[in-house]
């Protein structure tokens, strides 16, 4: 998170006379977007979990892509944890809560800070700015 927010610019946002600022990457969804991404990758493919910052947009890429049954479509509401050892290992360090509210977290953030909703591909990328 320290490379991160070396390049993590605020963006500001009035709601009336207050101005709010709102840093262009929140913690917690990225953080939510690297867990899923190192719990749900497909580990029988070669190469790594990549994270590409740009000025307004992070890309973590995930070799495999989505899990059997879970599309862009239902990501939401859908869970099919394909490596349920690495995210019992994860809640049992305290890294995650629970699992299969990792989407719905990065969803939520981007809407309560006014950002456009992740573009989840086929590649597992997802992007938030």
């Amino acid at each position: 998170m320290e490379a991160l927010n070396l390049r993590n610019d605020k963006q500001h946002f009035q709601d009336g006379l207050f101005i709010w600022d709102i840093p262009t990457f929140n913690e917690s969804a990225v953080r939510e977007a690297i867990l899923n991404a190192i719990s749900h990758r497909d580990y029988r493919m070669g190469g790594s979990v990549f994270i590409r910052q740009f000025p307004r947009r992070l890309e973590i890429v995930s070799p495999g892509g989505f899990p059997t049954g879970i599309t862009p479509e239902n990501i939401l509401w859908e869970q099919a944890p394909r490596n349920r050892r690495i995210a019992e290992t994860l809640a049992r360090c305290g890294l995650v809560e629970r699992s299969g509210q990792g989407m719905n977290r990065i969803y939520e953030v981007c809407i309560r800070e006014s950002k456009p909703k992740p573009d989840s591909l086929i590649r597992m990328r997802t992007m938030f700015g």
